[in-house]
C-alpha cells in the first residue's frame, strides 16, 4: 500500500492541484511511491530503479524551484540520483515507459 500524508499535515507549501493525477498514472503502473513534505525538496519520491525524486508542477501557474527544491536539484546531480519536474500526465507516462519499456501495464 502506498503511503499518502493528508495535505493538512504538511501547514504550508499545499499540495499542486494536479499532483492526483500524476500520481493516478503511478498507482495505474502498481509504481509505489511517497508523498514528501515541503521541506523535502521534492513531491515524490517514486520507488523504481535507480531511485528518482519527482516534483510536481502545475503547468497552470507560472513556476519556479523553491530554495528546498533547488537545494535537493542540486544534491541530486552530485550524486547521480534524477530529479525530474512533472507538470502533466504524459510526463509521467513518458518517464515509466523508459523505465518500464511498454506504456500499458496490466491492472
Amino acid at each position: 500500500m502506498t503511503k499518502r500524508y493528508r495535505p493538512s499535515v504538511f501547514g504550508v507549501g499545499g499540495r499542486d492541484s494536479n499532483e492526483p493525477h500524476i500520481t493516478a498514472v503511478l498507482d495505474r503502473y502498481h509504481v509505489p511511491y511517497v508523498l514528501m513534505p515541503p521541506q523535502a525538496g521534492f513531491d515524490l519520491l517514486v520507488f523504481v530503479s535507480p531511485l528518482e525524486c519527482w516534483e510536481v508542477k502545475n503547468p497552470e501557474y507560472k513556476w519556479s524551484l523553491t530554495k528546498a527544491e533547488k537545494e535537493r536539484l542540486d544534491y541530486c546531480k552530485r550524486i547521480g540520483i534524477k530529479y525530474r519536474v512533472i507538470e502533466m500526465m504524459d510526463q509521467a507516462v513518458d518517464a515509466l515507459t523508459a523505465i518500464h519499456g511498454r506504456k500499458e501495464v496490466n491492472p
